[in-house]
């Protein structure tokens, strides 16, 4: 299926990398809505061309593409966007359209039939002095007789104390609307505690990820890892890659140690129940030594664990 839009192939190349949208907005330090902004070809809410240039720099290096043929793909179809809404805005409104008051004739029937009740209301009464307006609710209460017939405010004799009596115990337990207005501590129990398996039931969800296969190496193809390795000379680009089950919209972070100090932690997200994902380290000038690479889930469980080490002599 052809992809018609530049969003659209940019999502489409980053998946096949095996890239998230966290991973990439890591790497070039940017805003991960930034980039959502880009692949869903939201012109209006992303910088102009100058600074666009500077995130495709980046993001090409991520892809391994052509910045420039990139950059001029994503400029051609922005300048036909803005091109396209221009000439909408500057098309002419529609003709033979007619303005309300000449298209509703109705109107003016209206206007002379309460005119006409108005005046028969005023002949017949002998009352000269016409009648103010009123609210349809007030005209109602004057309508009925009044003098013999109890206050409107009066409120109506209800049985909601028998149906209270006959309520279940936890129901009798809850304060009602008409008991007196300072009850005493007896009468009003104070709230219990929140119910503890909304917890259990987060920690639950969290437990459920695990993690399949999982290794370092040099590369990732075709979304599986390539290179795997224990060691690796400084200036290697390290890939830890995992491939997670039972997760939808969780999170796991890829936390990178040397010596036992933590160097980078770098959250990525899982987006469905069997789900690849990567991070990538380089080792430059300082790195050598023993390095960890852990995959944690969002309470710190650590699922996957793999050990390298950066050497000089390794090639």
């Amino acid at each position: 299926m052809a992809l018609d839009t530049f969003g659209e192939r940019l999502t489409s190349e980053r998946e096949d990398r095996g890239l998230s949208l966290e991973s990439v907005a890591t790497s070039l330090r940017v805003d991960p809505e930034l980039l959502v902004a880009l692949e869903r070809d939201d012109f209006d809410s992303l910088p102009g061309k100058a600074a666009m240039r500077e995130y495709f720099e980046g993001y090409a290096r991520c892809l391994d593409v052509d910045a420039d043929l990139m950059f001029a793909d994503w400029v051609q179809e922005r300048e036909s966007f803005l091109r396209g809404r221009a000439e909408q805005r500057a098309r002419p409104p529609v003709a033979g359209v007619q303005s309300r008051r000449t298209s509703t004739p109705w109107m003016g029937f209206l206007v002379v039939g309460v005119v006409a009740v108005a005046a028969a209301w005023w002949f017949f009464t002998g009352d000269r002095t016409p009648p103010p307006p009123e609210h349809p609710a007030s005209s109602a209460r004057a309508e009925s007789p009044a003098p013999h017939q109890p206050a409107i405010d009066t409120p109506p004799v209800v049985a909601a104390p028998q149906e209270t009596a006959a309520a279940t115990p936890s129901e009798a337990d809850e304060p009602i609307e008409d008991a007196p207005a300072e009850p005493s501590i007896a009468a009003v129990p104070a709230p219990e505690p929140p119910p503890t398996p909304v917890a259990v039931a987060v920690a639950t969800a969290s437990t459920t990820l695990r993690v399949r296969d999982y290794g370092v190496g040099t590369g990732v193809e075709n979304r599986l890892l390539v290179g795997r390795g224990d060691a690796f000379a400084p200036g290697t680009r390290v890939y830890f890659w995992t491939h997670v089950l039972g997760g939808s919209g969780d999170r796991i972070d890829h936390v990178w140690l040397r010596e036992g100090v933590e160097r980078s932690r770098i959250p990525l997200r899982i987006g469905g129940p069997s789900w690849r994902t990567h991070s990538i380290q380089t080792l430059g000038p300082g790195s050598a030594g023993a390095w960890v690479v852990e995959a944690r889930d969002a309470t710190g469980r650590v699922l996957a664990r793999s050990e390298f080490d950066c050497s000089p002599s390794e090639r």
